[in-house]
């Protein structure tokens, strides 16, 4: 049986890194699967069904939108005895894109939100819980979960069909070698003599902007001595950074160093190879593909104190640093630390092999291979009567 992954975001927030990294996880075990996307992989593989409904004016996203669902509905018309895999991210347009696949063999769902973080308005909030119900409840036939967020919501909305769990999928992104053409803005941002502390990736609140501006702009109470540089890097259409660009031009903030557009491939290879750490202090999480980047790239971590990162960091403590409270005291007191014990030079032995032996182990998706296979295969017999 053929495997489609849809992926309606793709090039727009980053998440064609999973797609690659959950294809690569499946031809494990399965000979043909294809991502269906908004975009085409370099070696010319993939399926750009879908338009990036998600840039332009309302009437171009719009136009866009409907174009995007037309295409996918004849294309899943065209395949309707394959498996889709569909990525969800907890946006309400998103049904849409699932009616279609009523008339396929096998549908799943691989949640990485129920409900989307982007926005927590009350109304919304109730909107998007009323969309993710149905959807849960009606149309899915089995889920890909990778954190118990995502559990908890189901539970909730009495989703009683299969679960399939399985750890986020582990990236793998080319390095940047040192004669990559980065430009000197991106190269500018990191200090040969400060600790560089990255904040990486689309700007939402969740991820703890309100604290994250907090810290900035009163760092320079417990580091007198301007050994850290926070580099605050990512897409930040909404604006909420606005503050702290703003004092930068104005020249009253404690050194940050700002990048706030679309990141490339190469600006975030490099960005990664060169920062000393990576700084997480989100206040709600399912999972983190920020996080995969800094194991990849073996950057210690800076997180919250969100069970997700906990946990993580009690299975591998070498990994790095779990914030005791998710308040500006709290982080004021692990910056302090990391400034004088860890310094730049890196006193603390990060990733040590024995973590990362464990970190291997965990990541293994053989059992997850094996209930995907049997469900498939059970799905299949089904039709075969």
């Amino acid at each position: 049986m053929k495997i489609y992954l849809t992926d309606i975001i793709g090039i727009h927030s980053g998440t064609y890194y999973y797609n690659t990294a959950f294809r690569d996880v499946l031809k494990k075990r399965f000979f043909d699967v294809e991502i269906v996307s908004n975009y085409t992989e370099e070696d010319g593989s993939g399926r750009k069904v879908f338009l990036n409904f998600y840039d332009g004016n309302q009437f171009s996203r719009i136009f866009k939108l409907l174009v995007s669902f037309i295409r996918y509905f004849f294309f899943v018309i065209r395949n309707r005895s394959s498996c889709f895999i569909t990525m969800m991210y907890g946006n309400a347009f998103e049904i849409i894109f699932l009616f279609p696949l009523i008339f396929v063999r096998r549908n799943i769902i691989d949640v990485h939100e129920i409900i989307s973080l982007i926005n927590d308005k009350g109304s919304d909030m109730w909107i998007r819980k009323v969309f993710a119900r149905f959807i849960y409840r009606k149309i899915a036939d089995a889920v890909i979960i990778h954190s118990p967020r995502s559990a908890d919501f189901l539970t909730e909305f009495g989703f009683s069909g299969t679960r399939l769990e399985v750890p986020h999928f582990s990236y793998q992104i080319k390095d940047a070698s040192d004669n990559d053409k980065v430009p000197d803005e991106v190269r500018a941002l990191i200090s040969d003599s400060r600790i560089n502390v990255l904040f990486f990736g689309f700007i939402r609140r969740s991820k703890g902007i309100e604290v994250l501006t907090e810290i900035i702009s009163k760092a320079s109470s417990f580091d007198p001595n301007q050994e850290l540089n926070f580099i605050l890097a990512g897409n930040d259409p909404d604006n909420l950074l606005s503050s702290v660009k703003e004092s930068r031009e104005a020249g009253k903030m404690y050194p940050v160093s700002l990048l706030l557009r679309y990141i490339s491939d190469r600006e975030l290879a490099f960005l990664f190879k060169n920062c000393d750490y990576v700084f997480l202090p989100y206040t709600q999480i399912s999972q983190s593909g920020v996080m995969e980047m800094a194991i990849k790239f073996r950057k210690p971590l800076i997180t919250s104190g969100l069970p997700y990162f906990r946990e993580m960091l009690e299975m591998f403590p070498s990994f790095g640093y779990s914030c005791d409270s998710n308040d500006y005291e709290g982080y004021m007191r692990l910056f302090k630390r990391i400034i004088e014990i860890d310094g730049k030079n890196f006193n603390r032995k990060f990733y040590t092999d024995s973590d990362l032996a464990k970190f291997m182990s965990y990541k293994d998706p053989d059992n997850f291979l094996n209930e995907l296979e049997n469900l498939l295969s059970r799905a299949n017999k089904r039709l075969a009567r």
